[in-house]
This record gives C-alpha cells, structure tokens and sequence, in this order.
C-alpha cells in the first residue's frame, strides 16, 4: 500500500511506482502512433467515414466501465473492511483473555490495585500459561492470514507460486513454527497444500534454509513455480481457531470444570464470538481474493473497449483539427484504458502489489499490543517469554511503515540471523506501571 500527500498535484500526476502508467503504456503507445498516423492520412485525402454511431458504442462502453470501477472499488474497501475486523477481533479477543484470566493470589491483588508484595502461586503460573498460549496462537493467526493472501488466488485457484513467492511463504512458515508447538505447527502446516519438492517442515529444516538465502531471496536452483493443492481441503486457519476454542474450554471455570485460575463461564460465550467473528472475517478475504467478477461482464468490458479502439482511427474528423481530432481523443482513451487498470488492481486488494493492502504493519501493530496488554496486566513473566527476531529487509520492505522486527516465542525461538552490531539501535523495554491503588477487579 502506497502512503500519499495528495496536497501536490504534480508529485502524484509524475507517480509511477502505484499507478496505471506501468500497465497502459505499452497499448497507449500504439494507439496514439495508430490516430497519428490515421489522422493524417484522412486529412490529406480528405476522408470521412462518420462519428454518430462510434459515439453511441463510446457512451455505453464507458457506462460499463465507469460501474466495473465502482464495484471494484467496493471490492478494495470491503477487503479493507474485513482486515479491520479480523484485527480489531483478536485484538479484543487478547484484551479480554488477559482481563478475564483470573489466577491466583497475585492476579487478584494486582487487579485490585495492590501490586507489590505478592509471589506468584500455582494458579497465577496457570494463567500465565493461559496468556501465552492465547498471544502466541492469536499472532499466529493474523501470520496465518498473511500467508493465505500469498496462496489463495495462484496457489489454491490456478494451482502454482513462484519461486519468490515460496520463498515468503517459507518465512511465514518458520515466524509460524516459533509461535506454535510441534504438534500445533504440524496441523498447520499439513493443510498448506504445497506439493511437488520436498518441504522443510522441522525447525531445523527451515533454519537451514534461510542461512543461506536469509536476504537474498531463493536460490538459483529453485524451479520458477511450485504446484499448490487446488482440491477442496480444510484450510490452516481452521486448526488455529480451533486451538484458540480448545485453550477457552480447557480453562473454563464452571461446576463441571473447576479451573479457579481460569475463565467464569458468563465471559466465554464473548470470546468465543470473537473467535468465531475473526474466522468469518478471514472467510470474507478468502471469498474476495477467489472470486472475480463475472467473466461475462468482464469480457463484454474488454470487447467494446477493444473495438472502440479499433475503430475510432477511422472515424477521426479532421475538420476538428489536430487538438479536437487528435489530442482529445487521447486524452479519452488515457481515461478508459486507466479505469479498466484500475479496476483489475482493486478487485483483489491482497497480495504483494504496490497498491494491495498493508496486513505486515497490522500484524506488527498486533504484536506490540499484545505485549503491552502482558504489562498492563501485570504478567511480566509472560511478557518476558517472547522475544524480537529481526525480518529480512525483502519482507520488511513489503510493508508500507518502518516494520523491522517480528514477536516469536523465546521456547520455540531461533537464534538471529544476523549478528548484532554496535551500531544496532537496541529496542528499549516497555515502561512498568508502578503500584497505583483505586482499581476494582472486574472479575
């Protein structure tokens, strides 16, 4: 996604990087050569062959084309709408985890404003464990959601990636295995549907993998395409909404499932819609990104502008002269040609375009949060189980906001790739709350 002043005209008009310009060009080129050269050709011999009934084709075609737009922008904004939700949902979803999560005996004080002289007893640990295994499953999913959008449209619709493309993939799946278990990630990553070439799923496998490419992308002996699994099977972000169900009824707190460091149960049926609102919310992207409009609208689009083009050489008036004959005409065609590329660039806002949607900084937003929700809970131990890694310069780049780092966590964490320098800005750590008095437990 490109970030824009749109206070400058002449800034945005000389915009290459984003706009239509890299997609007409090549068309717009040839067909302003062909007016030139028609034009010119009527005008010395003094040829007309009528414009009433090329104007009637041109109104209805722009009509077409000027609602294709609208209904790919709605497309763009319903994308973006559906990020949004997915974000907002687990980010809810974590506020009120870590809320909810009673504990023991420091938890209680903590959350009652007295919040120093406490240890830690046997439920405050088993709440803490309940707080990591929702931050570490809830990141994974939103880098679950990162690596769909590589793989729904050329991998699960036309059944291949690129080699580039699998090399993203491949880091999706190593952040992936250092915030999921053994058991978690396999689940996962069985479901991916990569197939052909042996897949690195063991740790060690991908860490091996990416020491020797960590920047500078796929080896040469990579084929050009890897095939993807087309047939219907069940997704990766099914497992993970299941195991974030699975950690709510594990530590539900009712007669039935005495859990005293867990959740009551009137707080369930909440995070459970949360649950159930991000996994819709994820359905929806899948549902943008894999169908397109219509094919025969599409195509009726593509063949009046086709034959608009064609013909309109031929009906030119040189009686208008080259600006009225010439020149406006272009200007015209600039317009139709720009609106089609435009629509095609906004029906499918997810991928690696320049204009797609930013779901890395989202992510990165996801994980600060998280870690601030851990503080202002008081879990400083569980904050303390996660770790920062560094992401290679070709991911970060894909985002439009300075993203340089990634939440991992510290038992399933690699080593750096990189070796830390003096000259390497070291992220401070969150400021502690000090003891306040005041606050009432919600619990």
């Amino acid at each position: 996604m490109i970030i824009y002043d749109d206070g400058s005209w002449l800034r945005i008009i000389l915009q290459k990087t984003g706009s239509v310009w890299p997609t007409i060009w090549p068309m717009m080129v040839a067909w302003v050569l062909t007016v030139v050269g028609t034009y010119l050709l009527l005008d010395t011999q003094d040829l007309t062959f009528g414009t009433d009934e090329h104007s009637m084709l041109g109104g209805t075609m722009s009509f077409l084309l000027v609602f294709r737009a609208n209904q790919a922008y709605t497309r763009y904004w319903e994308g973006r709408t559906a990020i949004s939700h997915f974000f907002s949902d687990m980010r809810n979803f974590l506020l009120f985890v870590n809320l909810y999560v009673r504990g023991g005996v420091r938890n209680v004080n903590w959350d009652n404003g007295n919040r120093s002289g406490f240890k830690n007893d046997e439920n405050d640990m088993l709440a803490r464990e309940v707080r990591v295994t929702a931050t570490r499953l809830s990141i994974a999913f939103a880098v679950l959601l990162k690596s769909h959008t590589r793989l729904q449209l050329d991998g699960y619709c036309f059944g291949e990636i690129t080699k580039d493309v699998k090399w993203d993939l491949d880091w999706d799946r190593l952040r992936l295995r250092q915030l999921l278990n053994d058991f978690e990630f396999r689940m996962v990553d069985s479901h991916l549907g990569i197939l052909g070439r042996p897949n690195a799923s063991k740790i060690d496998d991908l860490v091996a993998q990416f020491h020797s490419c960590y920047e500078e992308g796929p080896p040469d002996t990579w084929p050009d395409v890897f095939k993807i699994q087309t047939r219907p099977d069940a997704r990766p972000h099914l497992a993970i909404s299941y195991f974030l169900r699975e950690l709510l009824m594990d530590n539900l707190n009712d007669a039935f499932n005495l859990q005293p460091h867990g959740i009551k149960e009137r707080f369930v049926p909440l995070l459970s819609i949360l649950i159930k609102n991000s996994l819709q919310s994820f359905e929806h992207i899948s549902v943008i990104m894999s169908v397109p409009l219509p094919l025969p609208y599409a195509a009726l689009c593509k063949l009046l502008l086709t034959t608009w083009m064609a013909t309109f050489p031929f009906v030119q008036d040189p009686e208008l002269g080259p600006f009225g004959g010439m020149f406006i005409p272009i200007v015209i065609v600039l317009a139709l040609l720009g609106l089609d590329a435009i629509s095609t660039e906004l029906e499918n806002p997810f991928g690696e375009d320049s204009n797609d949607l930013d779901v890395l900084e989202q992510i990165a937003n996801l994980e600060t949060e998280a870690m601030g929700l851990l503080e202002m809970a008081g879990d400083y131990q569980a904050a303390d189980r996660f770790v920062w890694r560094r992401l290679p310069q070709r991911i970060a780049a894909s985002s439009c906001k300075p993203v340089r780092r990634q939440l991992v966590c510290a038992d399933y964490a690699v080593p750096e790739f990189v070796t830390a320098t003096g000259s390497t800005p070291r992220l401070p750590r969150p400021i502690r709350v000090s003891p306040r008095a005041g606050s009432h437990s919600h619990r």
